[in-house]
């Protein structure tokens, strides 16, 4: 009873936008997040929204350069990124059921830590290809939704992908996952086949630094990464319910800098994968 009291009180706020019974699948489904930088941001959006069961995979630590634009303390400097996101996310709601995995995803766990989730966020580093690879190829024998997003300078953008849809590996080329750099060169020609509807002032610096081989440090915003999150959440949300949303190769795409929000991929379209559609109403 407490602890439907507390849940009751903290989505009480969300009532208008979020029908009873949507806010009861929220509050059951398992939401993972593999990569606990911007992840991190996505989880409290998350669990402010009504996820109470998430898991929080990630090996890394918390560094001082992190604290430009993730949620994290400067006493949280050197400490698993899963157990310090894990303690500021119970410190929001005690009674939520966080999980921290403070480990790296890889082709031997990937099947055991995405077991049982209902959405999965994808912000795994760009170091780790196979780990990327891992991630989404188990998710699709699973079926189990993708959510993909990146903050682009002032805003934010994400690829959603379902196993009746085009997978990453079909976007990138399956060759993509050979190495580090192969890696950063087909999400280079991913990105410039987006240019249209890129902000031109984030396509032109990420072009650089993807242009110029690396992947880390890429220059990004606080702003970014929230709005990143918000979107996020919302397409985990859409999810759950139900409901249409664009899937890859649509990009859906929020700046507050240019003509707002689009969902488009003006040289990818869906007749060039045969296993998709423009949209699809996900049901879990």
């Amino acid at each position: 009873m407490i602890e439907d009291n507390a849940y009751n009180t903290l989505t009480a706020r969300n009532q208008a936008f979020i029908p009873g019974a949507l806010q009861k699948r929220l509050r059951h489904t398992t939401l993972v997040i593999t990569g606990c930088g911007l992840g991190g941001v996505i989880a409290e959006a998350a669990l402010r929204t009504g996820f109470t069961h998430i898991r929080l995979i990630d090996g890394d630590r918390v560094e001082a350069h992190n604290l430009n634009r993730q949620n994290f303390r400067n006493s949280d400097v050197d400490c698993s990124k899963t157990d310090a996101v894990a303690e500021r996310l119970r410190a929001i709601h005690p009674h939520a059921q966080i999980e921290s995995v403070p480990k790296f995803l890889d082709e031997d766990n990937a099947a055991r830590l995405l077991h049982g989730a209902g959405v999965i966020v994808d912000t795994i580093d760009f170091r780790s290809p196979l780990a990327i690879r891992a991630l989404h190829a188990t998710a699709r024998e699973q079926g189990i939704p993708v959510v993909a997003p990146m903050s682009v300078g002032w805003g934010g953008a994400a690829l959603v992908f379902h196993p009746r849809g085009p997978s990453l590996a079909e976007l990138l080329g399956h060759d993509a996952y050979a190495s580090v750099p192969d890696f950063v060169s087909a999400f280079a020609r991913l990105m410039r086949r987006y240019a249209a509807v890129f902000p031109p002032y984030a396509l032109g610096v990420l072009s650089q630094i993807l242009d110029a081989g690396n992947v880390c440090p890429i220059s990004q915003l606080c702003p970014g990464s929230y709005t990143a999150a918000g979107l996020s959440v919302t397409l985990a949300v859409r999810i759950v319910a139900g409901e249409t949303v664009p899937l890859a190769p649509e990009l859906v795409l929020l700046d507050p800098l240019t003509a707002g929000s689009v969902a488009a991929a003006p040289e990818l379209h869906a007749n060039e994968f045969e296993s998709t559609h423009d949209a699809l109403k996900v049901c879990l």
